[in-house]
């Protein structure tokens, strides 16, 4: 019998007790929508748990247990958002793998049109491109994008009109790579990026919604900011 195609989706989670309950609506919705689309893939959804404070483990804990077999709640003790991220990569065996944030600001169901892009154009990987008229992005969030889209398009040729995005899907085959990346904090996502350029990678890129977050953001603007740059800046480096 040959093996069926499979999509793990994988979901950081820290102190997001107030956004559960709009993701598990979501959830519920998706993992409709998608064997619809794809009644010949076998669907993962694993939420990794980065040492919550609140109660978010155990309402994740109840979804778990009302979606056995394909919905699974992880432990990572590694403090961040890119070790959160690697921890749940590296915890799936699946054809392709995606994320996104719990906290309400991405569409799951733009998944299902991502995944089918990707294997129409036969893609390495496929971003959700947040910044166009019907984004909720902040002003600040997009001009911070706009400054990394035009560096990344000067140093790496890019062409991504969202360079930062929290929603991606991608190629199993590449997975070795990433997880070698060095960044565990929010920095992980320039990271990535530089990797997906520097690693010449077939890309593309699709608009999707994005929301208002629910609950407390994580990043900070200054801090996290200056340290994407300097990411970027050691990417370029190591690769002339």
């Amino acid at each position: 019998m040959n093996k069926k195609s499979s999509l793990a989706l994988i979901v950081p989670c820290y102190n997001e007790s107030e956004s559960i309950p709009y993701f598990e609506t979501e959830f519920k919705a998706f993992a409709h929508a998608f064997s619809s689309n794809f009644a010949d893939f076998e669907l993962t959804v694993v939420v990794v748990n980065n040492n919550s404070t609140d109660n978010s483990y155990e309402l994740l804990k109840r979804i778990q247990e009302q979606n056995e077999g394909f919905f699974r709640v992880i432990d990572c003790v590694e403090q961040g958002y890119g070790a959160a991220l690697k921890h749940g990569f590296a915890s799936v065996d699946s054809q392709y793998i995606c994320f996104l944030d719990l906290d309400n600001t991405y569409p799951m169901n733009s998944l299902i049109e991502m995944l089918k892009s990707l294997i129409r154009q036969n893609l390495d990987i496929i971003y959700g491109a947040r910044i166009h008229k019907s984004s909720e992005i902040s002003f600040i969030r997009y001009l911070g994008n706009q400054l990394y889209v035009v560096l990344l398009k000067y140093l790496f040729k890019s062409k991504l009109s969202d360079v930062c995005s929290g929603m991606r899907l991608f190629k199993a085959e590449h997975k070795s790579k990433i997880l070698a990346l060095k960044s565990n904090d929010l920095s992980f996502s320039i990271d990535f990026t530089a990797l997906v350029f520097m690693n010449k990678l077939k890309y593309d890129e699709t608009p999707i919604l994005y929301r208002d977050r629910v609950g407390e953001s994580k990043l900070s603007v200054i801090k996290d900011g200056f340290l994407f740059l300097w990411i970027v800046i050691r990417n370029y480096l190591n690769k002339k």
